[in-house]
């Protein structure tokens, strides 16, 4: 059989050339597809795994920042990190080049590491509190934040309390912990407050720990709830309604920080009515003074409104360390503790229902006294007897010699028949229908005399 020479021809010619380019031009789409897939799942695990690092880097600065101030013994809030560091002071801050670092005696150690050269990283510490540091760690990484806050109680700071302020930086004393064989754990725990119930939606209700012994090596609590969607509690014990359920049973625990596992419980219910919280207050006290020889002025809340206000105590603090003063947070006895003149103390009064209504008083330590008074009258009747007694402004009786006075003397003209003692009595015999006059004079510790001069009219 014959085959035809032109068909073997075409069945021998393979692709054409419009052929070639389609299929190169098909093969080309799909590399590329594969490449950008891939690509971009590159890009995803990348993003992802630098996400994971800074989540992780924060989790870790928030645990060591807490476990190193926790047994600290004192803290102060700073703008930014000092040119000169005090030996044998910690420091917390984030460094030029973005890293969390410790500065202690000239060392300085990185806190965490920098996962990216595109990382933004923040810091920022708080105290509000007489004894806590509250901080926010902050690091953005491409236009995405990552935060995580947290605040922890210095168990070492004993009397001593905390200056409030905001700041990058934390300066902090650490006293290593000693293990007391004479130690006293907490025994007990019970748990009191001004109401059993709490109004919902947002009502709030101070809650008090009392520990047995009173005199615990270690004081502080951890408060919890637990019904996380109906409250919350603070760290002071501040418990807060979140939900509008009413007739919900709310379980406080406040657990010992000492390890003894010792707790206590209080029951609140929540209800719908209404709680009269604090809206206004004054503080009061005898004198805007107080002398360190004298030693305490008793500080008060007066003119509480509403006057049927559920719970109308309030906390007391300073904003001086515990070396210029002392003050018992809830009782208010201001204790002054040094001896320089001229030190003003702002004395903070807080409400504890919640409501954080907050007044201060400003309180001189040791003023400079600028002149005196004389009280006690200003008449007196023949052969009779008169008690004056001499005041300093600012400050108090000047039969009190410490209070920056050391001598007071007393002095009377007008009749030889008058006379006046050391105490401040004045005496006249038996004349009448003319006027004494009445000298005091005060020197004071630095040598300094002032006098002060008051008529006495005597009468028959």
């Amino acid at each position: 059989m014959r085959v035809n020479s032109k068909k073997r021809i075409a069945f021998k010619s393979g692709f054409t050339l419009i052929e070639l380019i389609v299929t190169i031009a098909i093969l080309g789409i799909v590399l590329t597809m594969a490449y950008s897939m891939g690509d971009f799942g590159s890009t995803s695990f990348n993003n992802g795994s630098a996400k994971s690092d800074i989540q992780s880097n924060i989790r870790i600065a928030s645990d060591y920042i807490t476990k190193e101030l926790r047994y600290s013994s004192d803290a102060v809030v700073l703008a930014e990190f000092p040119t000169t560091p005090y030996p044998n002071t910690n420091y917390i801050y984030v460094g030029n080049d973005g890293i969390l670092k410790q500065y202690y005696n000239t060392d300085i150690t990185n806190i965490s590491g920098n996962t990216s050269n595109n990382m933004i990283t923040t810091l920022q510490f708080q105290i509000k509190n007489s004894k806590t540091v509250e901080f926010n760690i902050q690091e953005t990484y491409r236009k995405q934040t990552f935060q995580l806050g947290s605040s922890t109680l210095l168990l070492n700071i004993g009397d001593h309390t905390l200056v409030n302020g905001t700041g990058a930086v934390i300066a902090y004393t650490t006293e290593p912990i000693i293990t007391n064989i004479n130690a006293k754990p907490v025994q007990a725990i019970s748990i009191t407050a001004p109401l059993n119930s709490i109004s919902i939606n947002g009502g709030m209700l101070q809650l008090t720990s009392n520990l047995t012994p009173t005199d615990a090596s270690i004081k502080a609590v951890t408060w919890s709830v637990d019904d996380g969607t109906l409250s919350t509690i603070d760290t002071n014990g501040l418990l807060k309604t979140i939900t509008g359920i009413q007739g919900k049973n709310i379980k406080v625990t406040a657990t010992a920080q000492d390890g003894s596992g010792v707790s206590g419980t209080y029951t609140v219910t929540t209800t719908g009515l209404s709680i009269n919280r604090v809206t206004s207050f004054t503080i009061v006290s005898n004198y805007d003074c107080i002398f360190n020889g004298v030693g305490t002025l008793q500080m008060r809340v007066s003119g509480v409104n509403p006057v049927d206000a559920a719970d109308p105590t309030v906390t007391w603090s300073i904003d001086q360390p515990s070396s210029i003063a002392i003050i018992d947070q809830n009782t208010g006895l201001l204790t002054a503790k040094t001896t320089n003149s001229n030190i003003i103390v702002v004395v903070t009064a807080k409400t504890r229902d919640g409501s954080n209504v907050t007044k201060t008083k400003d309180i001189t330590i040791n003023p400079k006294l600028t002149s005196i008074y004389i009280t006690g009258g200003s008449t007196i009747t023949r052969k009779s007897g008169l008690k004056l007694s001499c005041y300093a402004n600012p400050g108090g009786n000047l039969a009190t010699p410490s209070i920056g006075v050391s001598q007071l003397k007393w002095s009377v003209t007008g009749s030889n028949s008058a006379n006046i003692g050391n105490d401040g009595l004045l005496k006249i015999g038996n004349v009448w229908g003319i006027t004494l006059t009445v000298k005091a004079i005060a020197t004071l510790n630095d040598g300094t005399n002032i006098t002060v001069n008051q008529n006495i009219n005597v009468q028959k």
